[in-house]
Parts: C-alpha cells; sequence; structure tokens
C-alpha cells in the first residue's frame, strides 16, 4: 500500500508548472487525514489551474485539511435511479415493459444509492421474471453482503462509544429528534456529529434521518453478534424475534434495548427479572396494553420508558420508585388518572412527557423533588385543572408546556422555576389571569399565551426580564399591555394577532429598543399607533393589517430600520404620512385591500430599497410623477384599482421594475407610451383593463417575457412591432372577443412558447404563424369564427398542445403533418370536422386526442391505430359515428378509451390488441347489442362502464380480467350479474386492496339478499360471531356486508367488535357512485366488501369474537329493510 502511494506522490509532484490536473482520490474515499496530506499536501503541489476533486467519508477529515469547498452528494432521484438501474439491469436506460413494477420495487427499495443501484442491476441482468421476484423477496430478509460490506467501512472507523449509538439510532432511533436522543446518550450531541460528518445518518432540522440500506446494515451486525440465538442480541425490534424470546423465557444478560411498539396485539409486558441490563423499553402504540408489571423494578439501567399511546393503561406501578437511571418517561395518550407519589423518587429524570392524558386531572405536589427535569410536558391534559405549589427550586426545569390544559391559575410559586426558558400555555381557555411574580422568571425566552380567549390582563413588569425574547399574546382577550411593558427589555418578538379587544398601544412600547417583529394583524379595534418618540432601531417587520387604523403618525420615520410595513384591508386608512418616504430601508409595503386609500404620497426621498409596493384594491385614482424616485422598485401591483385611469409618463424610469401587474383596472383605457429602455421587466398584466391598443413602442419592453391581456374587451388590434419582443415566452390574449387579426411575424419570436387566443373573435391565423418556431402551447378554444388553419401551423415542430375545443366552425384540419413530432395533445372536441386526415399518423409521439361532441364526424382513418405513442382517445359524444376501426397494429400505449354517447354498433374483435387498455367507457351506446368475446382478452383493464347501453343484452364470461375494479352495467338489458362473475370480481377486489382505497361497493340490483348469504337479517342491523383464529386464518380474506335499501341516497355502515371497539370510521356509500347492475327505483341490493387487513392494527386480533355491522340512511329519504354478512374464504371460489 506505501509503494503505491509513494508512486502515486510522485505522479502528482510534476516538475511542471504547465500541468493541469483534475485528480479522484480514493475509490471509496479517502477517511485517512495523513493519506490526505501526503497525496495532496498543499496547493504548491499542482500546476495553475488544476481541479483537485476529493471523495471521502468523512467531513471532519475535509474540514481540517482546509479543502476550498465541500459538496454533499445527494441520493439519485427516481429519473436517474431507473436510469442506473436498468443500464446495468438491461443493458438499456429504461425498463423493458414486463419487468417496470419489479424495476419500480427495486429503485424503492435502494433510494437513490449509487452502489446498490449497480450491484443489483448487474446481480439481476438477464434473469426471468420469477428471478427478479425471488430475488426482491430475498432482499427484504436477506440484505445483498457487496453493498452491506461497502456501507460498513464507514462503521469500522468508528470508536466503541460512536458503534453503539450508531447501532442504536440503526434499531430504533431514526426519525426521532436529536435532542431526545442526546439526552440518552453520554455526549450524545458530539457522537451524533461524528455520525452526521461519517455521512451514516444526516440532520434534517432536529431531525435524524437514515438511509434504508445504512439502517439495515446496522441492524444485520446486531442480528451477527448471535446469528442463531436471538437471546443474545443486544437489541430487539422485530415482534417475531421478541415473542420468540420472551416465550422461551430466557436470561436476556446481553439485552440492552427491548422495542415492542409494533406488537400491537401485546395485553402484557413480560417479566423483567431475566433483563437486568436492559437500558431502554419501547411499547409505544401498543393499545391492547392494560397495565405495567410491577417487575420494572428490577431494571436498575433503564434510561427510557416509552409508553406513549398505550391507551388502556390507568396507572403505573410503585415499582417505578427504583428506576434510579431513568431519563426519559413517556406515558403520552394513556388512560393515567394520576402519577404515584412515589414518581420523586426518579432522581435522574431529565423528561416526563405526558401529553393528550385526558383522564389526568391533578399532579402529585412533590413532582417538584425531581431536581434533575429538564422538560415537563402537559399539553393536551384537557382535564388538568391545578399546577402543584413549588416547594422546592428545580433549578433544571427549563421547558414547562401545559398548552391545552383545563388550568385557571398558575400558583404564585412559579418563581421559583428560576432556569425556565420555554412556558407554553397555548390554548389555555380557562386562563384568565397571570400571577405577577411571573415576571421574577429572569432567564425566560419564550412566553406563549395564544389562544388564551379568556385572558384579560398582562400583569404588570416589576423586573427586568432580560432574557424574554418571545412573547405570543395572540387571540387572547386582551385590552390593553402595561406601560411596564418596557422592561422586556430584550423582547424581540410581539405577536398580539387577532386580540379583538385591544384598542390602543402603550406609547412605552416604543422603547422596545430590540423589538424586530410587531404583529398586530386582525386587531380589528385598534385605531391609533402611538407616536414613535424614541429610535426603534431593531424593528424590521411591523403588521397592521386589518385594524381599524384610520392613519399613521408622522413619527413612523422614526423606525429607520423597518423593512416590511403591512396595511392590508385597513379599510379606514385614507392617506399615509410623507415622512413614510424616510424609511429608506423599507423593502415591502403592502397596502392591498386598503379600499378607501386615494393617493399615494409625493416621494420626496430616494426609497432605495423599496422593492415591492402593492396598492391592490384601493381606490387611487393616479400615481404621483416622482414614483420614479423609487428607483429599485421591482414589483408593482395595482390589481383591481378601479378608480385608475392613466400612468405617469415616467413610470419607464422605474429601470429595475420586474413585475407590473394592472389586472382588473376596468377604467385604465391607455398605456403610456415607453420612452426609455425597461430592461428589467418580464411580466406585465393588463388583463381585465379597458385598453382599446397596446402602443407602438412595446418593442422597447426588451425583455418582456410574460404579456397578459386576457379579457381586454376592448382590444382589436396588436401592433406589429410586438414581434419585436423577441424574449417574450407567453402571449395571452384570451377572451379579447373583439381582437380580429393576429399580425404577421415578420421577425423570429425564437422564445415564446405559449400563445393563447381563445374566446377571441379571430378568423385566421396568418401563415407566418411558422416562424414562432419554439411555440410548444397554441390555444384556440371557443374562436366561433375560425374556420381553417394554415398548412404552415404543421411546421411548428415543437408544438406539444394544440387546443381547437370550441371552434365550432372548425371544419377540416390541414392535412400535411410530419413535422409535428413533438404533438403530444390535440383537442378538436366540438369542432365541425367531418374527418380526420390520414396523415394523423404522422403525429408520432401523440399522448391525447380529444374529439369530444364532433357531430359531424362519422368514421376515424385507419391510420389512427399507428399512433403508437396514444394514451387516452375520447370520442364521447360523437353522436354520429358508427364504427371503430381494425386495429391492425398494437397500440401498446392507449390506457383510456372513451366512446360513450356514440352510434357504435359493435366493437371490432381486434380490441384485444389494445392490450394496456386500462378504461374502456360506452355510456348510452344505445345502438350497442352485444360485445366480442376477445374483450376479455383485455388483462390490464381496469374500469368497464356500460351505462345507458340500454340494447345490450349478454355480458361475455371475464374470468380472464384479473384487473378489473369497477364495472356498471345500470341501464343496460342485463337483468342480473352471474353469480360465478361476482364472485370472481370479490376474489379479485380482495387480492388488490390499495392503501387509500380498503372497501369497495357494488349495487347487485333489485333481486334480493342472495340466498347463499350465511347471515342475514330483518332491518339494519346484524350481530355474528367470529369463528376462532378467524385473523390468523390466512385462508379467510374478509366480509361481505348487504343491505337492501329502497331509493337511499347515502348510505352509512358502522362497524363495532365486541359491542364496545369501533372497527372503523364510519364507511360512507354514496349509492349513485355505486356500480349498478339493472339500476331502477325499486328496492337494490348494496354489497360492501371489507378485507380483514383493512381494519386499524389494533383489531388485528383473534381477541375479538363478535362482530356488529349497522346500516344507516342518515336521513335521506330512504329505508333499510334487511342486511346480511357473508365471510369470504379463499377456497369459497372453487
Amino acid at each position: 500500500m506505501n509503494f503505491h502511494l509513494e508512486e502515486l506522490k510522485s505522479l502528482i509532484k510534476l516538475e511542471s508548472n504547465d500541468v493541469r490536473m483534475i485528480g479522484i482520490y480514493g475509490l471509496g474515499g479517502i477517511d485517512n487525514l495523513k493519506q490526505l496530506k501526503f497525496l495532496a499536501g498543499e496547493h504548491g503541489w499542482f500546476g495553475p489551474g488544476s481541479r483537485i476533486i476529493i471523495t471521502s467519508r468523512d467531513q471532519q477529515c475535509l474540514n481540517v485539511h482546509e479543502v476550498d469547498a465541500s459538496y454533499e452528494v445527494k441520493a439519485l432521484n427516481y429519473k436517474k435511479s431507473i436510469q442506473l438501474f436498468c443500464q446495468h439491469a438491461f443493458k438499456q436506460n429504461i425498463p423493458k415493459s414486463d419487468y417496470v413494477d419489479l424495476s419500480n420495487h427495486v429503485v424503492n427499495y435502494v433510494k437513490g444509492l449509487p452502489l446498490a443501484l449497480e450491484v443489483l442491476g448487474s446481480f439481476l441482468f438477464n434473469k426471468s421474471g420469477s428471478d427478479w421476484e425471488s430475488a426482491l423477496q430475498k432482499l427484504k430478509e436477506n440484505p445483498n453482503i457487496e453493498v452491506q460490506n461497502v456501507l460498513k467501512i464507514s462503521f469500522d472507523g468508528l470508536d466503541k462509544k460512536e458503534q453503539e449509538t450508531f447501532l442504536d439510532i440503526a434499531c430504533f432511533f431514526k426519525g426521532w429528534n436529536e435532542n431526545d436522543v442526546t439526552r440518552l446518550v453520554e455526549h450524545g450531541r458530539i457522537v451524533i456529529r461524528v455520525l452526521s460528518d461519517k455521512c451514516l445518518i444526516t440532520l434534517f432540522g432536529n431531525t435524524i434521518r437514515m438511509h434504508d440500506l445504512v439502517e439495515e446494515m446496522g441492524r444485520e451486525i446486531v442480528l451477527h453478534e448471535h446469528p442463531k440465538e436471538p437471546g443474545e442480541w443486544s437489541r430487539l425490534w422485530d415482534p417475531k424475534d421478541i415473542s420468540l424470546v420472551l416465550k422461551k423465557e430466557m436470561y436476556l444478560e446481553e439485552l440492552k434495548i427491548l422495542k415492542l411498539s409494533k406488537s400491537q396485539q401485546l395485553n402484557e409486558i413480560p417479566h423483567f427479572s431475566n433483563m437486568s441490563n436492559l437500558e431502554q423499553l419501547d411499547v409505544e402504540g401498543c393499545r391492547s396494553l392494560d397495565n405495567v408489571d410491577s417487575s420494572i423494578g428490577f431494571l436498575k439501567k433503564l434510561t427510557l420508558l416509552n409508553l406513549r399511546g398505550c391507551q388502556k393503561i390507568r396507572s403505573l406501578p410503585s415499582t417505578i420508585q427504583n428506576l434510579v437511571s431513568l431519563k426519559s418517561l413517556c406515558i403520552d395518550g394513556t388512560a393515567i388518572e394520576e402519577l404515584p407519589s412515589s414518581i420523586c423518587h426518579l432522581t435522574s429524570l431529565q423528561l416526563l412527557s405526558i401529553c393528550e392524558c385526558k383522564n389526568l386531572r391533578s399532579l402529585p405536589s412533590n413532582i417538584c423533588r425531581l431536581k434533575y427535569l429538564n422538560n415537563l410536558y402537559l399539553s393536551g391534559c384537557s382535564n388538568l385543572e391545578t399546577f402543584p405549589e413549588i416547594m422546592e427550586d428545580m433549578e433544571c426545569l427549563k421547558s414547562l408546556d401545559l398548552c391545552g390544559t383545563c388550568i385557571k391559575e398558575l400558583p404564585s410559586s412559579i418563581e421559583f422555576l428560576k432556569h425556565l426558558a420555554y412556558l407554553r400555555l397555548k390554548k389555555c381557555e380557562n386562563l384568565r389571569s397571570l400571577p405577577s411574580n411571573i415576571c421574577r422568571l429572569k432567564y425566560l425566552e419564550e412566553l406563549d399565551l395564544s389562544g388564551c380567549s379568556n385572558l384579560e390582563t398582562f400583569p404588570e413588569i416589576m423586573e427586568d426580564m432580560e432574557c424574554l425574547k418571545w412573547l405570543d399574546l395572540r387571540g387572547t382577550c386582551i385590552k390593553e399591555l402595561p406601560s411596564s411593558i418596557e422592561f422586556l427589555k430584550h423582547l424581540a418578538y410581539l405577536w398580539l394577532v387577532k386580540c379583538e379587544n385591544l384598542r390602543s398601544l402603550p406609547s412605552s412600547i416604543c422603547r422596545l429598543k430590540y423589538l424586530n417583529n410587531l404583529d398586530l394583524s386582525d386587531c380589528s379595534n385598534l385605531e391609533t399607533f402611538p407616536e414613535i418618540m424614541e429610535d426603534m432601531e431593531c424593528l424590521k417587520s411591523l403588521d397592521l393589517c386589518g385594524t381599524c387604523i384610520k392613519e399613521l403618525p408622522l413619527s413612523i420615520e422614526f423606525l429607520k430600520h423597518l423593512a416590511y410595513l403591512r396595511l392590508v384591508k385597513c379599510e379606514n386608512l385614507r392617506s399615509l404620512p410623507s415622512s413614510i418616504c424616510r424609511l429608506k430601508y423599507l423593502q415591502e409595503l403592502n397596502l392591498s385591500g386598503c379600499s378607501n386609500l386615494e393617493t399615494f404620497p409625493e416621494v420626496m426621498e430616494d426609497m432605495e430599497c423599496l422593492m415591492s409596493l402593492d396598492l391592490s384594491g384601493t381606490c387611487i385614482k393616479e400615481l404621483p410623477s416622482s414614483i420614479e424616485f423609487l428607483k429599485h422598485l421591482a414589483n408593482l401591483r395595482l390589481l383591481k384599482c378601479e378608480n385608475l385611469r392613466s400612468l405617469p409618463s415616467n413610470i419607464c424610469r422605474l429601470k429595475y421594475l420586474n413585475n407590473l401587474d394592472l389586472f382588473g383596472c376596468s377604467n385604465l383605457e391607455t398605456f403610456l407610451e415607453i420612452m426609455e429602455d425597461m430592461e428589467y421587466l418580464m411580466l406585465l398584466d393588463l388583463s381585465g383593463t379597458c385598453i382599446k391598443e397596446l402602443p407602438s413602442s412595446i418593442e422597447f419592453l426588451k425583455h418582456l417575457a410574460y404579456l397578459r391581456l386576457e379579457k381586454c374587451e376592448n382590444l382589436r388590434s396588436l401592433p406589429s412591432s410586438i414581434c419585436r419582443l423577441k424574449y417574450l415566452e407567453e402571449l395571452n390574449l384570451s377572451g379579447c372577443s373583439n381582437l380580429e387579426t393576429f399580425p404577421e411575424i415578420m421577425e423570429d419570436m425564437e422564445c415564446l412558447k405559449s400563445l393563447n387566443l381563445s374566446g377571441t373573435c379571430i378568423k385566421e391565423l396568418p401563415s407566418s404563424i411558422e416562424f414562432l418556431k419554439h411555440l410548444t402551447y397554441l390555444c384556440l378554444m371557443e374562436c366561433e369564427n375560425l374556420r381553417s388553419l394554415p398548412s404552415s401551423i404543421c411546421r411548428l415542430k415543437y408544438l406539444n398542445n394544440l387546443d381547437l375545443s370550441g371552434c365550432s366552425n372548425l371544419e377540416t384540419f390541414p392535412e400535411n403533418m410530419e413535422d409535428m413530432e413533438c404533438l403530444m395533445s390535440l383537442d378538436l372536441s366540438g369542432t365541425c370536422i367531418k374527418e380526420l386526415p390520414s396523415s394523423i399518423e404522422f403525429l408520432k409521439h401523440l399522448v391525447k386526442l380529444r374529439l369530444v361532441k364532433c357531430e359531424n364526424l362519422r368514421s376515424l382513418p385507419s391510420s389512427i391505430c399507428r399512433l403508437k405513442y396514444l394514451e387516452e382517445l375520447n370520442l364521447s359524444g360523437c353522436s354520429n359515428l358508427e364504427t371503430f376501426p381494425e386495429i391492425m397494429e398494437d397500440m401498446e400505449c392507449l390506457n383510456r378509451l372513451n366512446l360513450s354517447g356514440t352510434c357504435i354498433k359493435e366493437l371490432p374483435s381486434s380490441i384485444e390488441f389494445l392490450k394496456h387498455l386500462v378504461d374502456l367507457l360506452l355510456v348510452k351506446c344505445e345502438n350497442l347489442r352485444s360485445l366480442p368475446s376477445s374483450i376479455c382478452r383485455l388483462k390490464y383493464l381496469e374500469e368497464l362502464n356500460f351505462s345507458g347501453c340500454s340494447n345490450l343484452e349478454t355480458f361475455p364470461d371475464m374470468e380472464d380480467m384479473e384487473c378489473l375494479k369497477w364495472l356498471n352495467l345500470s341501464g343496460t338489458c342485463i337483468k342480473e350479474l352471474p353469480s360465478t362473475l361476482l364472485w370472481s370480481f370479490l376474489f379479485k377486489w380482495f387480492k388488490t386492496v390499495e392503501p387509500l382505497l380498503k372497501w369497495r361497493s357494488i349495487n347487485l340490483g333489485g333481486n334480493g339478499i342472495p340466498g347463499w348469504v350465511l347471515h342475514q337479517e330483518m332491518g339494519s342491523q346484524i350481530r355474528i360471531e367470529l369463528p376462532m383464529n378467524w385473523y390468523e386464518d390466512d385462508h379467510f380474506l374478509g366480509f361481505g356486508f348487504f343491505c337492501l335499501h329502497h331509493q337511499s341516497e347515502k348510505i352509512d355502515l358502522c362497524l363495532k367488535f365486541d359491542e364496545e371497539e369501533y372497527a372503523y370510521d364510519e364507511v360512507e356509500i354514496f349509492c349513485s357512485d355505486c356500480h349498478e347492475i339493472n339500476g331502477s327505483e325499486s328496492d337494490q341490493v348494496l354489497l360492501v366488501y371489507y378485507p380483514k387487513i383493512s381494519f386499524r392494527d389494533e383489531f388485528h386480533s383473534n381477541h375479538y369474537m363478535h362482530l356488529q355491522a349497522s346500516f344507516d340512511d342518515d336521513g335521506w329519504g330512504g329505508e333499510i329493510k334487511s342486511c346480511g354478512v357473508h365471510l369470504i374464504y379463499s377456497q369459497d371460489h372453487q
């Protein structure tokens, strides 16, 4: 190794200043500082212009070596991942058609790790589909060794403490807050930084993240401690392994961490006397668990006990006092009514979290003896009425959260929480006042009282609270602030949003010299802002939106560093003081919705920082000519200034103006002549104005990218100079109903990509349209005077979307389409077209073709079948279309075909060549009498809709249509669905349960609940006894719930276990949306199928022996007559 390094070093240190080098060092990355210094010791080793690229897994190594710049290589995105994988698996950039889903499984498993993509791709090359499935299953159980060995290199470079912490994160703490982990690990913050520098974890904010493959690697390390003896492992997380170990009652001397949080059926915790070295116990979410075994007292080394979400636990054993090492106790969401007084003996406790414990009414008085307690969280304990008197100093307590509790007052002894930094009382709606000595909390940094809707007063501040930076009084009932507010000397953020009783502010508020943000928005009764007698040099943001303010004080100028001033919807504001122009650091001034503001003051001084001015919805009639002094203004918004009739000519001197929005200025008749270049203006919106014409000088807006003139109904023509806007990307003229012509395009408009002429009066497009060479979107929707298109339109070779829908007088589409290779969407709906040209086949990349309500269309050219990338063909409402052409070639991309409302009598037998069709719609095809048997070969078909095909009498056997999910035969001549077909659908549906669709329904017509349904009852409710081991029986798929109803529009289905446990939120079925067979106004049978895996996790148990189903019409005017339940087993299909 040293020999190779010496050789490499000799090659690097060449005696030539002409050598330019690009070095990539370390195949797996250089992680050793000595190697790095040896190979790249200093800049002088290399010739001028050399670029040295060093790859390393250790950020700290690069930091110490003082590299010029570092870049963290991100995981590959999906597109790059699938491409890299396919290059190794198929020797091409995309998956083979039969391997798309399998390839996606691999890419999702790997999550962007290049090494794994290459290794797995090479491994799967040239293997069959069954080999792939087998390999994927194996990967879930045993990760790839080659990938794991490379990842393990970084792990091997860690010291013992770092390795142990890494394994803890891999097995348990992925996704945890960094602070919660550091509390449990000695020197935790340093260790976590090392793991982050080594790229074994990433920190997203305070959240610890870890790549799935790195997590697997860590867990594999634990498993290999004793491969066949889980009882010897240091950490247990898999329910199967845990169950095995606990059943054998092994002595688990090595076990440090036990995670039972996925064991939803756990109803008792095992005896702990054989786990003397256990450090962490996690039973989060074990909803069936109703107690904690007293043997927990044996766990003298336990540092974490997590009972979060164990909603049946009502108490903790007194032996908890023996947990002398316990640092974190989480009992959030339990049914605990009180804490044992022995809790005071947990002398090492730092975190006590009791959030959302609705039964908790009080805390033991001796909780104050927890002298090392750092965080006490009680948010959401909605019945907690009091906080105990603090008899002893709790000098370590920094955070106290009482949000959402029922507390009426805080004890005066709150002052003894001397080091409290965060006090949160959000939404304590019973809290009416605060004790005066709260002001003695001199280290308090944050006080949150937002949503305390009955809090009327804030106490006088008798002492300096020099650390308080954040005070939130949003939504309180406060009428005034005390004048002593000035003693909050370091206050930076003061929120008083929606304090609707607040009428004024004390003048002393101006003495808060470090105040950065003052938010008074929606204080709807606040009428005045105090005179500013002293500089508030730190105030950057002032929000007065929605207040009742009539005017701002002249002294506003003393807010010298104000950057953001918002007065949105201050409807009483009529004018602004001239002194506002002295706010030289102001960046944003928002006056939108100040509907009585008539004037804007003359700008007497440069406001060189003002970048955004919003006057939308004001009553302004004109802008001052001095607007030109807003030299750096980038955004000027005047939306819906309906009194504005003209703009000052010198607005053109705003040379940095980027966005000028005049949308809805309905009385603006002219746009000014542009006398100077406005080189930064990119967006000009004149939509909804009264403009009759644009000035020819529009060409001087040289960098204009977006010009919008939507619904300018007085606009009749455009100046020819508009074609000189060479950077224009979007031109929107939609709704300009009097615009009759579009100018000849004399110069290339090479950047124009979008042209919208919908709803104009245009009769024809100029033949020079071809010079819009990069046009991708052309919309002529509802251009009712348009009769033809120029043949030159076919030369728009980058055109992607052409919309001609609603051009009711357009009779023909041009013939020569050879050059339109990028066209993906063509909409001719509602046109007068009689036929498509045979050259349609040259639209080779067409994806969507819509011809909805083309009532003159009688046939389609056979060449349409050569559109091999076509995904959607919509011919609905083509009422004179009688035939669909024979499909002579595979249209392998077509997944949606809509022939609804056509005159079609039959489908061609060649329909089977639409192999990837997913949706086939033939609604109200009244001439359709039968279906070809070949339709059954459409194996990917999911939706088949024949509703309203009133002459369709028979339905073919569809045994092979394994993907079919939705079938609608309502209004056909078919009397009932064959029971064999019904069972076929049921089994397919049970096999394809989707996470977001846990149940499905079908309307079986009016022939009553089938006789084979085992359990039936009159009325709307039925209760059945469940068979033994119903959930663990692999042959049992789920339930079919039947309901005979009369004219019910909506039915609710409620399921309960053992008469007390609701199995799921109510299932709501809108009967009009159900799949119907022979729908009528008579009685109907509704079937809801419900797979067993759709029940919530806590019901995945044989513990429940009875199930009750209740149907409810919910007052929609119908009637439930009878109901039934049938248990569906896999063998029923035979």
